[in-house]
């Protein structure tokens, strides 16, 4: 048994015959005594994946249960995002021997996995497999050992008692995170990830469940803000809010900070490769100087050329289908852009989606964070197109409050981009939408 499934059951044996909740959806509940029975029952079924890499697709109660049952029985768990779950000649190359979403894929993926001798393994520390977006090339196999995952979930025996939303696929590092941190402590999760959630039912389900912490991007906090329904969300009373995965602006945090003035509200620095970085608790957008030269911190963190890197203090982490591409010194570029603001680093954007209008670079989280604060607007999404004269020029996608029109957001975002704007940064196609796209992960989806 490994050290996942080990923690979940002393928790299970804990609160044996007590019905206490760990899955939760609106149409079903399932208790530590439920799913214990199932993760048993499971793991030998699926004892023929024994030392194999094997998949796990979707974020339902299905896959939490086999996520348990696979580190039962000595697995390296690969959690595939699902616009990777059809490429089977990448996962092949990478050994995995198979891809579960529901129970009754254990049957049809065993033939595969007796027959071949790739995917294997050595025996020894559990691993656990993410990928990047890959969003500027081949999606990377980030392979992360879980004694040092679950070396950095914080355990509290207040956190028993927590009641987490489930808003990100657990193939993201975000949700995985949730994920420990609810098995660790013995929480109840609540499942609704957005990539197959309406916002309306991850409200009913918060409400119902009565959560107490909820975890998600940005974008996810500003939907809610915007969203319709508001007397149910003034109903919502969570202990802990986390934001991360994307820039959060103040205008933002002051929102949340009126909306939930009695939660606590952090925003956390975390990525696929490094794990939680540092993070961030004054509500005051960015991180302060002084982090550069903390030694309370899991990594060490420079600014180069206003690019972040982060340094591990322990072990490493390696791609299974790359090179590692550090620095000689051992820093790792991340790609997040931040600038000096007196004592404090803000979060500017990604290197990767830069807009580059005439040679002058535009970073979109900064446009948004402008027109977001103009009357009349309930989101924004900026991303760049394509222009014969200047190479790119910045298109922003409006979705108008219904109290608006969109003449008059239109006139207030000329005027507000054209006090606060640079003129490359202002954009110049506007583009009204009723909603924007998002990425399975919860955040932005730029092209």
């Amino acid at each position: 048994m490994g050290q996942l499934s080990d923690a979940f059951f002393s928790v299970a044996k804990r609160e044996s015959g007590r019905q206490r909740p760990f899955l939760a959806t609106l149409e079903k509940t399932v208790s530590y005594d439920e799913a214990g029975e199932c993760v048993m029952h499971l793991a030998a079924r699926l004892a023929p994946f024994k030392t194999r890499s094997v998949g796990i697709r979707g974020t339902t109660i299905a896959t939490m249960l086999l996520t348990l049952a696979l580190d039962v029985v000595g697995c390296r768990i690969v959690l595939v995002p699902g616009v990777l779950a059809a490429k089977r000649e990448f996962l092949d190359g990478l050994g995995i021997v198979a891809v579960l979403s529901e129970f009754s894929d254990i049957e049809k993926e065993c033939p595969a996995a007796r027959s071949s001798m790739d995917g294997q393994h050595e025996c020894g520390e559990q691993e656990i497999v993410l990928f990047t977006s890959g969003t500027t090339g081949v999606p990377k196999a980030v392979m992360h050992h879980l004694p040092t995952l679950l070396a950095g979930v914080h355990r509290s025996v207040s956190l028993g008692d927590a009641r987490w939303l489930f808003l990100n696929e657990i193939s993201s590092f975000a949700g995985l995170q949730v994920f420990l941190h609810a098995v660790l402590n013995g929480g109840t999760i609540s499942l609704a990830p957005l990539a197959s959630t309406p916002l309306e039912q991850a409200l009913r389900l918060a409400l119902a469940t009565r959560v107490t912490h909820i975890s998600a991007t940005p974008t996810f906090f500003r939907f809610l803000l915007g969203a319709a329904g508001q007397d149910d969300i003034a109903q919502l009373r969570p202990m802990q809010i986390t934001l991360g995965g994307e820039v959060v602006d103040q205008t933002l945090l002051d929102r949340l900070s009126a909306r939930f003035s009695e939660s606590k509200i952090t925003h956390i620095y975390a990525s696929s490769e490094m794990g939680p970085c540092f993070s961030v608790h004054d509500r005051r957008a960015g991180f302060p100087a002084s982090l550069l030269t903390s030694d309370a911190l899991p990594v060490r963190i420079r600014v180069a050329d206003g690019e972040l890197m982060i340094k591990p203090k322990g072990r490493a982490f390696n791609y299974l289908n790359a090179a590692a591409g550090m620095t000689a010194d051992g820093y790792f570029a991340t790609g997040d852009l931040v600038e000096r603001a007196g004592d404090r680093y803000v979060f500017v954007g990604r290197s990767s989606e830069r807009i580059n209008v005439g040679g002058r670079k535009v970073a979109p989280a900064e446009v948004e964070a402008i027109l977001l604060t103009v009357p009349g607007v309930d989101f924004a999404r900026v991303y760049g197109a394509p222009s014969s004269l200047l190479g790119q020029l910045v298109k922003a996608d409006i979705v108008v409050d219904p109290s608006h029109t969109q003449e008059s957001v239109r006139k207030h975002i000329h005027a507000v981009c054209r006090d606060r704007l640079a003129e490359p940064q202002r954009p110049r196609l506007l583009n009204f939408v009723r909603k924007v796209e998002l990425l399975e992960n919860g955040k932005i989806k730029r092209a």
